[in-house]
């Protein structure tokens, strides 16, 4: 992976660190009550299109990334998975990321053991079909046990969609 990308995964958190730091701008004058229409200035499908035009505005990303913005959605585990270029994306560094799908997967493995250990806990994850097809292709007892959880319904998933396209 090269380094531009590295620098999109970046100006990602920027983005979301600045939109969170605006919710939170948001809830504290208003009380924290739900926002009304004068607080949110599009529709929501229109948000990503609205919040990249307010980001471009911004000096310091006119600065030091020109207008060179991405708002995506990735595949984590695919990342970890597949990607071995310098510097490794975030995604492979801990404690976040894992620098491999094995250690990647022994996390989730953790996270099923918890939902055998404690029977009122709730868990869903938000991966492609994508992702699960390689997982399953490497880890078929992850996938298996993914399987009986999530009949017993302490297990779901989210989205659906199958390839979560970066949306550039």
């Amino acid at each position: 992976m090269k380094r531009s990308c590295y620098c999109r995964c970046c100006l990602a958190a920027v983005f979301f660190a600045v939109v969170f730091t605006q919710v939170a701008v948001l809830q504290a004058q208003v009380g924290r009550k739900p926002l009304g229409k004068a607080q949110i200035p599009v529709e929501p499908s229109q948000m990503p299109t609205y919040v990249f035009e307010q980001l471009k505005k911004d000096p310091y990303v006119k600065e030091h990334f020109g207008w060179k913005l991405a708002y995506c959605q990735h595949p984590m585990y695919l990342l970890i998975d597949e990607d071995r270029g310098e510097p490794a994306v975030g995604e492979r560094i801990a404690p976040w990321g894992a620098p491999n799908a094995e250690q990647y997967v022994e996390r989730v493995r953790r996270n099923l053991r918890s939902l055998r250990e404690l029977a009122d806990l709730k868990l869903n994850y938000q991966w492609s079909a994508v992702e699960l097809e390689s997982m399953v292709r490497k880890f078929p007892d992850v996938y298996e046990e993914m399987k009986e959880l999530y009949k017993k319904g302490s297990l779901d998933f989210i989205d659906g969609s199958y390839s979560q396209a970066h949306l550039q």
